[in-house]
């Protein structure tokens, strides 16, 4: 029985090429073997090994230093809010291909490969963790021509995650990952697919929304003909500051709060005690809204802040929520 090929550090800690398999002693007979698998054309991985999606993208980019992750790799490496219900991204599941962009001659696709053409400039290419991918706004941009994996709103959450103020101590930023003017600037000379629709999306993009959840929560009330919110602008009474409430209709002294997993915490929990007693207690009336409440186009929370800005006396139609 052969012996199986003691493996190097780089090998079993992460994807390699034929190249590198070689100088390491292991010929193509013994990568056929259920040691390893194959990625795609002279891309290997070791079965046993803890690989992540940057990890083979970084082999690809070590045998094609040109070339730019991009599109669906691009997001998950760049942290781009994606649509709830997107799986983590795992080896063992072939339905996830790592996206290449390569402006040299043509590349055929393999395995779980797949390369594009795309036009970048120098602006449309960054280095995140010493790879080559494509900027935010860019990978936005390209995004936006799959309508099956995102929706219209999906895009708006992307471009409200691009241009949020980061928040001071917290993140290592002081600047947002770009301005509205600048993704518009982008889209206009975007002729692809999806680009009529990237359009629409990125003029519901505003500055002040944290999160995806936030995003959805705006864009359901405003379809149902509520007021305008405003998004975590800090509000005031009597010289008192009442905090920065995701969503606040100062006119009406009424604010939503979304409670993410974040807010679990006891510290933030007994923050979040404090606020909404301080806000009672100058006339506010707080809405507190959970995961249930974004489910079904975010009607039930829809209908809960509907029924406090009425009491309020705001006097709009009726949104077919109630």
């Amino acid at each position: 029985m052969p012996r199986r090929p003691h493996l190097p550090s780089n090998i079993v800690s992460g994807a390699f090429t034929v190249a590198e398999a070689q100088a390491a002693g292991i010929d193509r007979r013994q990568l056929s073997s259920r040691q390893f698998i194959r990625l795609s054309r002279g891309v290997y991985v070791a079965r046993s090994a803890a690989v992540t999606e940057q990890d083979i993208v970084r082999s690809y980019l070590r045998s094609t230093p040109e070339a730019v992750a991009c599109r669906m790799t691009a997001a998950r490496i760049l942290g781009l809010p994606l649509p709830a219900g997107t799986p983590q991204w795992r080896l063992e599941d072939s339905r996830f291909q790592i996206h290449l962009s390569y402006a040299g001659s043509h590349r055929h696709d393999s395995g779980r490969l797949r390369w594009s053409q795309l036009d970048l400039l120098p602006e449309d290419v960054l280095t995140h963790r010493g790879l080559r991918v494509t900027s935010r706004p860019r990978t936005l941009l390209d995004l936006s021509g799959d309508v099956r994996t995102f929706r219209l709103e999906d895009l708006v959450a992307i471009g409200d995650h691009l241009v949020r103020t980061p928040r001071a101590g917290i993140e290592r930023r002081t600047k947002p990952f770009a301005t509205i003017a600048q993704l518009r600037h982008l889209a206009q000379r975007y002729r692809g697919r999806g680009a009529v629709r990237l359009r629409d999306a990125l003029d519901m993009v505003i500055v002040g929304s944290d999160s995806p959840s936030e995003t959805m929560l705006r864009l359901a009330i405003l379809r149902a003909g509520l007021p305008v919110p405003q998004a975590n602008v800090e509000i005031f009474d009597g010289g008192i500051s009442l905090g920065q409430p995701d969503l606040a209709w100062p006119k009406w002294r009424v604010c939503v709060e979304h409670e993410g997993p974040h807010h679990r915490t006891p510290r933030q929990q007994d923050r979040d005690i404090d606020r909404g007693e301080l806000r009672r207690d100058r006339g506010w009336i707080e809405v507190q809204t959970t995961a249930r409440d974004l489910r079904y186009d975010c009607s039930r929370a829809v209908a809960r802040v509907e029924e406090k800005l009425r009491q309020r006396g705001w006097h709009g139609p009726r949104t077919r929520q109630s």
